[in-house]
């Protein structure tokens, strides 16, 4: 089995998330960066919510709006 290093950084979890959000960054991978933000939207998962024939409209408005950029 591989052992891995103990980062003391990493103790608390927030090393791990700001190495998170700098590799994201590095990516150009948006990620919300406030807590109270991130923990309203993981509770609030509008996919729990709304039915599928919703996504499949947003997808056909999406797509008649970039033919029309076009």
């Amino acid at each position: 089995m591989k052992k891995y290093n103990h980062v003391p950084e990493f103790d608390d979890f927030s090393g791990i998330a700001t190495t998170f959000v700098n590799e994201a960054s590095k990516r150009g991978v948006a990620v919300e960066t406030d807590p109270a933000k991130a923990k309203h939207m993981i509770k609030n998962d509008l996919r729990d919510t709304l039915p599928p024939q919703i996504f499949s409209l947003i997808g056909k408005i999406t797509d008649a709006i970039e033919a029309l950029e076009e």
